[in-house]
Formats: C-alpha cells, sequence, structure tokens
C-alpha cells in the first residue's frame, strides 16, 4: 500500500480537500512553481449505502485529459473489519479523453463510520504527449521546459493520483467529508426534516456561546424570538473570528481549522434556511433558499438542494420539490433519506 495522504500531507491537508469538493487531482508537482501540464481529472463518490446491511459502493472516474495513460490500477483499502470485494482493478491503457470508472464495493460498515479509507490510484502519463504539450506551450520558459522535460524522464514508473477519503454514513447518508461538516436533518417540517449545520467549535469564546444557543433554539422549536438572537450573535461572532474556525470532532482527535469563508457558507445556508421555516407561506423566504443554493457550489450546496426540496413539498410544490431532491442525490447519490422523500413524492402523483 502507498504511504497516504494522511502521512504526506497530514490531516488538514486530506481535510481541505474534502471541503474544496476534491473533483480534480493536481498535476505532479515538479518544483514548488513548476508544474506539469494537466493530464487528468479524478472524480470521486459514494454511489450506493445500504445501511441495514452496512454495504457501501465508492465510484472513481478518472479521465485522460489529451494525453494517453498507461498502466492504471485502482484499489480502495478499507478499515478493519470492514471487507472490501472486487479486489485491484486494472487497465493497460486509456485513451486521450475517455473515462476509466470503477466501482470498489465494501460490506461490514458499522453505524455510524466517521473515519478515513484510502483510493490508490496509479496512472503512467505517455510521455512523447507530455512533451509535446510542453513543447507546445507558449507561455513555458526555457528554464520551465528544462526542468519539465527532466521530470518527464523520469516517469518510468505509474504515478499515484490517489487520495485518503473522509468517509461518513449513517442511517440517512453516505458521504465523502468528515461527520463535523455534514449537515443533519434537526428541524422537523411535517413528515420531513430541514438540514442545519451545528459544528462543535473547539474553543470556548463568543462563535461557541452562540452556537450553543442556536442549538438549544432549535432543539426547544423556539423559532423566535430567541433564535433570531442566536442567529445575530453568530454573525457578531464570525465578524470578530480569525481566518480560521477550529471545529470538533467530538471523539477526542485534534480539532482542524476551517477557513473563515467556508464557516460563513455554512451559517449563511442556516440563516436562510431558518428564515423560510418561520415563514412557509413567503415565496420570497423561500426564493432567497434557491438562489442561495443556485450560487458559487460549495460544501453546503447538496444539503441546500434537500432543504429546498423540503420547503416547497411543504409549500405542496410537488413537482418542483422532486426536481429539487433530484438536485440533491445528483450531489449526494447515496442519501437514502432523501431518496425516501423524493419516492414518496413520486408515488402521490
Amino acid at each position: 500500500m502507498p504511504m497516504s495522504l494522511l502521512k504526506t500531507l497530514g490531516t488538514a491537508a486530506a481535510l481541505a480537500v474534502a471541503l474544496a469538493g476534491a473533483c480534480i487531482a493536481p498535476a505532479v508537482a515538479v518544483t514548488p512553481d513548476v508544474r506539469l501540464p494537466a493530464w487528468h481529472t479524478l472524480e470521486v463518490r459514494v454511489s450506493e449505502w445500504n445501511p441495514a446491511k452496512g454495504e457501501i459502493g465508492i465510484d472513481a472516474e478518472l479521465r485522460a485529459l489529451d494525453v494517453p495513460l498507461r498502466d492504471l490500477a485502482a484499489e480502495v483499502h478499507w478499515p478493519k473489519p470492514v471487507n472490501g470485494s472486487g479486489g485491484r482493478k486494472t487497465a493497460d491503457a486509456l485513451p486521450a479523453g475517455n473515462l476509466w470508472n470503477t466501482r470498489h464495493s465494501a460490506s461490514g460498515l458499522t453505524i455510524p463510520f466517521d473515519g478515513w479509507v484510502e483510493l490508490e490510484l496509479l496512472a503512467r502519463p505517455d510521455a512523447d504527449a507530455i512533451r509535446r504539450k510542453i513543447e507546445g506551450t507558449a507561455t513555458y520558459t526555457p528554464a520551465m521546459r528544462q526542468v519539465m522535460m527532466g521530470e518527464v524522464a523520469a516517469m518510468k514508473l505509474p504515478i499515484s493520483v490517489g487520495r485518503n477519503l473522509a468517509l461518513y454514513t449513517d442511517n440517512n447518508i453516505a458521504v465523502l467529508m468528515p461527520e463535523a461538516l455534514v449537515f443533519q436533518p434537526v428541524l422537523k417540517v411535517g413528515s420531513r426534516g430541514l438540514h442545519l449545520w451545528m459544528p462543535d467549535v473547539a474553543s470556548d469564546g463568543p462563535l461557541r456561546s452562540a452556537l450553543g444557543k442556536l442549538r438549544a433554539g432549535i432543539a426547544s422549536d423556539r423559532l423566535v424570538p430567541a433564535l433570531d438572537e442566536a442567529i445575530n450573535a453568530v454573525d457578531e461572532a464570525m465578524g470578530a473570528a480569525s481566518d480560521t474556525v477550529e471545529i470538533s470532532f467530538g471523539d477526542g482527535r485534534p480539532p482542524f481549522a476551517v477557513p473563515l469563508n467556508v464557516f460563513r457558507d455554512g451559517m449563511t445556508m442556516n440563516r436562510a434556511v431558518l428564515a423560510a421555516a418561520r415563514e412557509p407561506e413567503s415565496a420570497i423566504a423561500l426564493g432567497r433558499v434557491e438562489r442561495l443554493v443556485r450560487q458559487t457550489p460549495n460544501f453546503a450546496t447538496a444539503f441546500g438542494w434537500a432543504n429546498v426540496g423540503v420547503l416547497q413539498a411543504g409549500a405542496g410544490l410537488k413537482d418542483r420539490a422532486r426536481e429539487s431532491f433530484g438536485e440533491a442525490l445528483k450531489l449526494i447519490p447515496a442519501w437514502p433519506l432523501v431518496r425516501g422523500w423524493q419516492k414518496e413524492l413520486e408515488k402521490a402523483k
């Protein structure tokens, strides 16, 4: 097994991959200032999840850009006592512009699970094609070309392009992010629930206190005025926060730093969803949530679509709610809770 990203980059860097979505893997670094031209992209997602049996499937999609790839291999290394099936996948070659899809299945995953699995993925870009890209790129200086050509000459073996994957599962969802970043369905709306992000801030202070009040307000179903005060307190605390907010895993592991803009994305979603929940008849409040979800994608987007669907279903907009649940499932396919909501609406047609 190759050395994992946790060992080479550290937990913080691996979590940064999870925060960003990590859809595109970077080209191999030659020096801190010179990189080889991009030759692949990689997308990974949990595609199947059966919580009753602990059965899970992870799909990896490797795309060769304009460079053919050779000597491909893929395998997921699962933590014990999870039982992986299917073993190592291999392919001799992948033509430029094509996709290589691999499914990695396992059983015996306990609930809840909040940990890591390692996707080992190897590929060797065609050396002649890489050289042509380097020679044909006018923005490279002679010195940069010399460094990159030396790197290409040294590529005798397949290159590791896999990653260490944060994985969280419970009865409702299986997703490639740590539990600390997962929105939970904590606010009931009829038979469904609105997903909110209630992270545990690691250090005492105004932000931790404000989130505690927000959590307590939601638990007591007192949406006003205590909840308004708590939301405002969170906003004020964020204004005084540094560039990062340390979030606790809640199980003794060291906390990790979430960039303030990412933290703000989650809190902005909370505010919009809670405002719409307080005004279930307001098309304006619902429209604000939907516009927010359609903005630049971030870690809250899938949960935002689920919330839009819940609000639309509550307002009697069942066709639109089905579509919104579908958008959520495109981003997190292994989401039994939301898939069940979508099926309920389909049966009611």
